[in-house]
């Protein structure tokens, strides 16, 4: 098992746990509906300032999210991000710059979350929210699919070698 495969089934396992806990655990205590990280047609300014109002008072299911927002989450953009930068190694730098733009992206999303729950302005928020949620969403499931097109080309450039 390569690194590179390593690497990507950490970020896979990562994100089934950040994904088990959401929708079997937050979703279900507080909206029921997407959680403003996964609302691609984002949340409204009153929608937000619910969601904060009742996963502040979630208890522990409110803590898990904010340890998600700032250890789990974090922990999954690296191994992305460094997933992306191994899989597309044919042109590092230009891998590398979008591996570094992704996790900023998704970093500066978590950022406005927790500012949010912290006690943030719902109606700047949310302005700023969809567009980060939107760029983040997309470039993921690009530098994924870039990512497994690369990895299937290598793989069979390998094996046509041998």
């Amino acid at each position: 098992m390569t690194t590179q495969t390593r690497i990507g089934f950490a970020a896979v396992l990562i994100f089934i746990l950040m994904v088990g806990v959401n929708n079997a655990l937050v979703a279900p205590a507080v909206t029921g509906d997407l959680l403003p990280q996964s609302a691609l047609m984002g949340y409204t300014p009153l929608q937000l300032e619910t969601f904060v109002a009742e996963i502040g008072q979630a208890g522990w299911i409110g803590m898990l999210y904010r340890i998600e927002l700032g250890v789990i989450d974090p922990l999954f953009i690296g191994f992305f991000a460094l997933w992306v930068s191994l899989a597309l190694r044919g042109s590092p730098k230009v891998a590398l710059g979008f591996a570094l733009i992704y996790a900023l992206v998704d970093l500066t999303e978590n950022g406005l979350l927790l500012w949010a729950l912290g006690g943030g302005d719902p109606a700047a928020a949310t302005t700023l929210l969809l567009p980060v949620t939107r760029v983040k969403l997309g470039l993921a499931a690009i530098l994924f699919l870039a990512g497994r097109a690369a990895t299937r080309r290598r793989l069979a450039e390998e094996n046509a070698a041998r």
